[in-house]
């Protein structure tokens, strides 16, 4: 059994995460069980004390349960403090919150000297895949074509561009391609979508990843409980996951 506190419990992710695993999800060979058996909110939350979908919503401050994995979908400050009380106490942290500035990213890879830290901005399969291609794509056509980025997220989404956006950005650029033209869109309720087109003098490469649910971002928690547990102190992205490096 895999035990899993997720931070962030009670926001748009944290919700509909804890109403998936209200009950125990065994992976694709039934010899792992994932379960999360609290959720932390901080201290002024008004569920912080109630249990919900089976889960005890609780404040960082308290005495926390003891688990394997620690799941962050908080923000990106406080996921900061999380990271420093996971490596305090050597427990592998998945940090999927986004926004983070260029020295936060500095502090958490010095954190990641005491525990495996895994950071992703999104843990779906097809946008791991995605990440994949867009690269390839980029070192095979070169500065010969013009590169762009196009993300669409719902109009409450704080960071922009997202931190999905942002990686895909370094995979273009880490691969022989230009700075791709950028754009953010926050609409309506848009789940998550993003575009890269490459675009050439005579044809054009179009690659899209289209979210129907956020089932899908949640859909990789399972896997990347499991890849840290598997793993030694060290900064990881998901792209590390999906590869098995």
């Amino acid at each position: 059994m895999i035990n899993i506190l997720l931070f962030g419990a009670r926001g748009r992710m944290g919700q509909l995460i804890c109403a998936e695993y209200s009950q125990m999800n065994f992976n694709a060979d039934k010899k792992a069980i994932v379960s999360i058996i609290a959720g932390i909110e901080h201290g002024e939350h008004p569920d912080i004390g109630k249990t919900i979908s089976g889960i005890p919503i609780v404040a960082p401050g308290d005495k926390l349960p003891s688990a394997d994995v620690w799941v962050d979908f908080s923000l990106a400050d406080p996921a900061i403090e999380h990271a420093v009380m996971a490596a305090e106490n050597r427990i592998p942290i998945v940090i999927a919150a986004t926004g983070f500035t260029g020295q936060q990213l500095n502090i958490l890879n010095d954190l990641s000297e005491g525990c495996p830290i895994l950071l992703a901005s999104n843990l779906s399969v097809g946008m791991g895949t995605m990440d994949w291609i867009v690269g390839e794509s980029a070192k095979m056509l070169g500065e010969d074509f013009d590169p762009s980025l196009v993300e669409y997220h719902h109009s409450t989404k704080k960071d922009a561009p997202s931190g999905t956006a942002l990686r895909l950005i370094d995979r273009i650029q880490a691969n022989g391609s230009s700075q791709p033209q950028t754009a953010a869109m926050r609409v309506g309720g848009a789940i998550g979508e993003h575009q890269v087109r490459f675009v050439g003098k005579y044809e054009e490469l179009i690659i899209t990843h289209r979210a129907w649910s956020r089932q899908a971002f949640s859909s990789g928690i399972d896997r990347a409980a499991m890849f840290l547990l598997d793993s030694a102190p060290g900064f990881y992205t998901v792209r590390d996951m999906f590869s098995g490096e």
